[in-house]
């Protein structure tokens, strides 16, 4: 998926979800987009880590837990500004 009004582009690979924000001064509450299957999410990577030199404004000790919109499973997450977040499915 891909949102010019954001600057953000969503996409699975291996059953991983990848969101990244391109936007240099936008962050996004509750940002909402489809994944392959209902259940739990856990963020696995963040580029806002601090580790990673990052800000450390997401929490990776948080379960997403899906809803549906249309019999379409979406997560809501919130995106930093010029982040990278990775997603897996933990149940």
């Amino acid at each position: 998926n891909i949102d010019t009004d954001n600057k953000i582009i969503a996409f699975e690979r291996n059953n991983l979800h990848f969101i990244i924000s391109f936007n240099p001064n936008h962050s996004i509450e509750n940002y909402h987009f489809p994944v392959n299957a209902p259940g739990k999410y856990k963020l696995i990577l963040s580029s806002d880590d601090e580790k990673n030199g990052g800000f450390g404004r997401t929490d990776k000790s948080y379960n997403f837990e899906t809803f549906s919109k249309n019999d379409v499973p979406f997560l809501s997450v919130y995106i930093p500004n010029r982040t990278a977040l990775v997603f897996e499915k933990v149940v």
